[in-house]
């Protein structure tokens, strides 16, 4: 006959938590919590920030190549006058600076960024090349973490992105 031991208070054969090591791990999550949460909606911001931002510069360099490879004028616009609602990317036929044929059009999901110093349109004829022009974009939370940007469109057509303070206008 075998028998079996029943040991209800053998520390070897508990299993599970005990109260006191529940309490501890809520407390660790929380503290973890109370400092993890506010850096990550800064960074969700800051990566929302980028993502509008480089959505902005793909549409600068694809008019670029658009421009040549289709060997006429690519003009970007704002959409209905506002930079801060979106942009369109398109042809412009007959060099009167508006578009013609819309080949690409891009808007702002949220209202977070502020253009600065921006022409009315951006154009790149046959050869590529832009007038030479300076746009601010700053962050409606600009700080650290997420900085506003010089983008400097050169004769060439070139692109060249700046990070600096939000105070310092313009960037060095």
């Amino acid at each position: 006959m075998v028998r079996i031991k029943v040991a209800f208070f053998d520390k070897e054969k508990q299993i599970g938590f005990t109260l006191m090591e529940l309490l501890m791990a809520l407390a660790i999550v929380g503290i973890v919590a109370v400092f993890g949460i506010p850096s990550m909606t800064q960074f969700l911001a800051s990566k929302r920030t980028d993502s509008q931002i480089n959505e902005f510069l793909t549409t600068i360099r694809e008019a670029r190549t658009s421009a040549m490879k289709l060997n006429s004028t690519i003009v970007i616009n704002p959409i209905n006058g506002d930079w801060t609602s979106g942009w369109q990317m398109g042809l412009d036929a007959n060099g009167n600076g508006s578009i013609d044929s819309i080949l690409r059009e891009s808007s702002i999901a949220s209202n977070e960024l502020q253009f600065d110093s921006i022409p009315s349109n951006l154009s790149f004829d046959a050869r590529g090349r832009a007038s030479p022009t300076l746009i601010s974009i700053t962050p409606l939370r600009c700080g650290t973490t997420n900085p506003r940007r010089d983008i400097d469109v050169t004769f060439a057509g070139y692109i060249d992105i700046t990070r600096c303070s939000c105070e310092t206008v313009p960037c060095p």
